[in-house]
């Protein structure tokens, strides 16, 4: 049986390595999601958000459209950061809190043409990969999330959780050599298989 089915990741940035690698896939660059979700109402038997609810402002509004799309008791697969004692350690929020040191390490690295084109162009709606009206990566708990699908429209059948150390694990990584990378990501793998904190996983249906 044929099933029908959308992948909502906040951006793609290789998208065209993505097309290329999967030839069944169809990629939408989709910047009118209202439009977007009523030409596709009841089309999609599941739909993923991996990591993307974080990043929006409106989350009501974002769900409804997943909402529109889904068919009647369609699948919604949601991740998201998890709120938890060390949820500090996300360096996705470090731009916020260390803005100068921030555009000193990205200039660095990066170069300033692209800190311009993803932290200081006006006419990027992200600050980076957050929307600029909302300037922070955002956490949930389970309640959190929970009573968010539920005023969306949702019914949460199953949720889970990965990984307690991961964020500080990922940070050591990232200034690693690559050569001796290795035994920290077996230890990251054990990491979120062991422990549920970091990571909150959801698994919910349209109502």
């Amino acid at each position: 049986m044929q099933r029908d089915f959308l992948m909502c990741p906040f951006f793609c940035r290789n998208s065209k390595v993505l097309q290329g690698k999967y030839k069944s896939i169809t990629l939408y660059q989709v910047k009118d999601m209202k439009t977007f979700s009523r030409n596709n109402e009841n089309k999609y038997d599941a739909i993923t958000m991996l990591d993307v609810l974080e990043h929006i402002q409106d989350q009501k509004k974002t769900l409804s459209y997943m909402k529109t799309m889904l068919k009647p008791n369609g699948i919604l697969i949601i991740t998201v950061p998890q709120k938890y004692i060390l949820s500090f350690l996300d360096t996705g929020n470090w731009k916020f809190i260390f803005p100068t040191l921030h555009k000193y390490f990205i200039t660095l690295i990066k170069g300033k043409k692209h800190f311009y084109n993803y932290f200081q162009n006006p006419n990027n709606p992200l600050f980076g990969d957050i929307e600029k009206t909302k300037m922070w990566h955002e956490h949930f708990s389970v309640k959190s999330l929970t009573e968010l699908l539920n005023n969306s429209g949702f019914l949460v059948w199953e949720l889970d959780g990965s990984g307690f150390f991961t964020r500080l694990i990922n940070i050591i990584i990232y200034f690693l050599p690559p050569i001796i990378r290795g035994p920290l990501k077996k230890l990251d793998k054990l990491d979120n298989k062991t422990f549920q904190s970091a990571n909150l996983y959801c698994y919910a249906e349209s109502k």
